[in-house]
Parts: structure tokens; sequence; C-alpha cells
């Protein structure tokens, strides 16, 4: 009985293991879509991924540090493919706008690890109810 409880226990942290960065992902990915859709016709593109670092940052609170790097990944992958020149391809022609997805890239990551910390806060603050990721 108690091996069963305890077998119990690990795939549901399993299972909220993989959770936390697929969400932290799709959150990410949706917002970058949007922010896309939004800023695309607009003369300042080169700022968009600046400001994704306030999604990635929401992120790591919410997700955690996986989760805001998968999330980081995704926003980069819909920027180089849909916001910046070649449309459709994963180059970016213009060197002002490969520059600003590099520093989002570095200043992404580096608010992932400050305000992720190792585990989402969403767990943080439920880790004493039971069967809850």
């Amino acid at each position: 009985m108690f091996e069963d409880h305890t077998r119990e226990r690990l795939r549901s942290r399993d299972v909220c293991t993989l959770l936390d960065p697929a969400i932290g992902f799709l959150f990410c990915a949706s917002l970058s879509i949007l922010m896309t859709v939004v800023f695309s016709g607009l003369p300042l593109r080169e700022v968009v991924p600046f400001l994704f670092v306030v999604v990635i940052n929401a992120a790591a609170l919410l997700y955690g540090a996986t989760g805001a790097i998968a999330g980081l990944l995704g926003g980069a992958f819909v920027f180089a493919f849909f916001l910046f020149d070649p449309i459709g391809l994963p180059s970016v022609r213009g060197e002002s706008a490969r520059t600003s997805l590099g520093w989002m890239l570095l200043l992404g990551v580096f608010v992932a690890y400050v305000f992720g910390g190792t585990e989402p806060r969403k767990r943080r603050r439920g880790r004493d109810r039971q069967g809850s990721c």
C-alpha cells in the first residue's frame, strides 16, 4: 500500500515536470503571435522583442525558469519567422532586428533564472496539498 502511494506521487511529479514547460511554451508562443499580429505593420518592429521580455517575466513567475526558457525559444522562432524580413524563413535580414532578437534571448534567459526560481510559484504555494502540481 505504501509503495502504491509513493509510485502515484512520483507519476504526478513527472507529469507536472513536463506540464509546466509545455504550458509556459504555449503561453509565450500565443502571446508572441498576438504581438506579431499587432505590431507587424508598425515601423518600430525591432522594439517588440524587448517588450516580450515582460511576457517572459510573467512566464517565469507562473511556470518557472524551464517554462520561461521554453517560451522564450518559442517566441524567438515566431518573431524570426513572422515578424522580421524575410517572412517565413528562420533567417533575419536586418542587423538591428538580429541584434534585438539576440538581446531578447540574453535578457530573457537572465529574467527566467532570476525570477523563475527552481519551481513555479503556483506549485510553491500549493506544496502542502496532496495531489496538486
